[in-house]
């Protein structure tokens, strides 16, 4: 009976190491401490330490919690932040709705996705994690400092990955930078 001991013993810390991983799995956003967080719509590779290697990422978002209140920049790491939106908003279970703030026009996108300047809500990434509505370009038109306001914004985050926080700050506050 002895020498089985070990077996079990290790099969009772693999399965609680299992529990404990599923439970975090299932932990939304909204129920997270405040704080600082990135999340990315792909699982993490094995050993993450840093912001490198987030080629493979998919989308991800890095933002600040403080109680329901969520600020954040939501990019595609393929991009190296050349297309990327503030998103800011209250967040419920892995949900954020609110506004957004993307420059355009001289980096990254050209201009707003279609038909975004409308009331309904359409995609503004590939996925469909980010969808945006009522645009409205604020600056010179493609110049240097050229911005679109989402005045309606609604980010899912269900089904992305928490990563390791990012090295920099997130935004406090979309339109006030």
């Amino acid at each position: 009976m002895q020498r089985f001991a070990p077996i079990l013993a290790l099969s009772a810390t693999l399965t609680v190491g299992v529990v404990q991983t599923a439970a975090l799995a299932q932990t939304s956003i909204q129920s997270l401490p405040d704080g600082n967080y990135r999340f990315c719509s792909n699982p993490p590779p094995p050993n993450q330490v840093s912001d490198e290697n987030l080629v493979n990422a998919g989308y991800c978002f890095v933002f600040s919690k403080r109680g329901n209140r969520v600020v954040g920049d939501y990019y595609d790491p393929k991009t190296l932040g050349e297309e990327s939106v503030c998103v800011g908003g209250t967040i419920r279970n892995n949900t954020l709705s609110g506004q957004g703030r993307e420059f355009v026009g001289n980096i990254g996108r050209q201009s707003t996705p279609p038909n975004s300047n409308g009331n309904r809500l359409v995609n503004w990434d590939s996925k469909g994690y980010l969808k945006v509505a009522r645009a409205t370009l604020v600056g010179p038109p493609g110049g240097i400092g050229t911005y679109a306001r989402y005045r309606s914004a609604l980010l899912n985050l269900n089904g992305f990955h928490r990563y390791n926080p990012a090295k920099g700050q997130p935004p406090r506050d979309c339109f006030n930078r």
